[in-house]
């Protein structure tokens, strides 16, 4: 997962998916402010536009992540094993169990010590 700011109150998440697959969610217009589901999102550079999206791999059809929209009108990514969360403004990453003690990266090593978390 990769997060930019394109706006002081505005941030640009790209999800890559085992190399194959490139989610991109971008929050829409600085002009407007930020809405309510304004995002453009784009899976391998094409414009998303019906939710749920559902990515399946190509030779298996096995269920890679699904893309939603979510209540407060954000979107979020879900896979097996993470959670990216968006509202435009936030980012939140959570990943499964099983990856305790096994991340690095600003995020910290996922055991749960906030001493090792930025």
């Amino acid at each position: 997962m990769l997060v930019k700011d394109i706006h002081t109150e505005r941030k640009m998440v790209t999800v890559l998916l085992g190399g194959k697959n490139k989610i991109t969610i971008q929050p829409l217009s600085a002009f407007m402010g930020l809405r309510k589901g304004n995002f453009k999102v784009m899976l391998n550079n094409q414009v998303v536009t019906e939710f749920p999206k559902r990515i399946h791999h190509p030779q298996s059809h096995e269920l890679i992540a699904t893309v939603e929209l979510m209540l407060n009108g954000g979107v979020q990514v879900l896979t097996h094993r993470v959670k990216v969360a968006t509202d435009g403004a936030r980012v939140a990453l959570y990943g499964h169990n099983d990856l305790k003690n096994r991340l690095c990266g600003i995020c910290g090593n996922a055991d749960y010590e906030s001493v090792r978390t930025f």
